[in-house]
């Protein structure tokens, strides 16, 4: 206990969560979403890019799975309930891009502290979980585009 509790509350590792919070703070204030949502919808992107890429993009920009949901599905909410219909294969594809771009993020906490904790390359653990990501996005864009 004594080990966790020197390594939980070694300043590095809270200055760390702070900095990952107010950058995910300042992401989420500055409407970056938004105007980006805004730029793809201005030079046309189809809605499967912008289901694909808001998420992600959030998702890796802030590293928290409730911050990119929060930030990007109200913006995205009429692809996903396009009609008074509710998409659920636009939903799922949201969510899973939205989490392939956390699991990807450089500022995700628990692929950085386990990455500390196992003194680990990161670049090393990129090459092992690239490819199972990869093959999650293929599978989810798939299951949209056949419903």
């Amino acid at each position: 206990m004594k080990e966790a509790f020197t390594y939980g509350l070694n300043p590095k590792m809270l200055f760390l969560v702070y900095a990952i919070m107010l950058y995910k703070t300042t992401i989420d204030t500055s409407g970056a979403a938004c105007i980006l949502l805004s730029d793809m919808q201005i030079i046309g992107l189809p809605a499967l890019a912008v289901l694909i890429s808001l998420p992600f993009l959030m998702g890796f920009a802030t590293g928290i799975g409730m911050a990119f949901a929060g930030i990007a599905f109200p913006l995205l909410l009429p692809l996903i309930s396009a009609n008074l219909e509710f998409n659920n294969y636009a939903l799922l594809l949201a969510y899973t891009s939205g989490e392939l771009g956390v699991l990807l993020s450089p500022v995700h906490l628990c692929l950085i502290f386990s990455t500390e904790y196992f003194k680990a390359n990161l670049a090393k653990v990129y090459r092992y979980i690239i490819p199972p990501l990869l093959a999650m996005g293929a599978i989810a864009v798939f299951v949209y585009c056949i419903a």
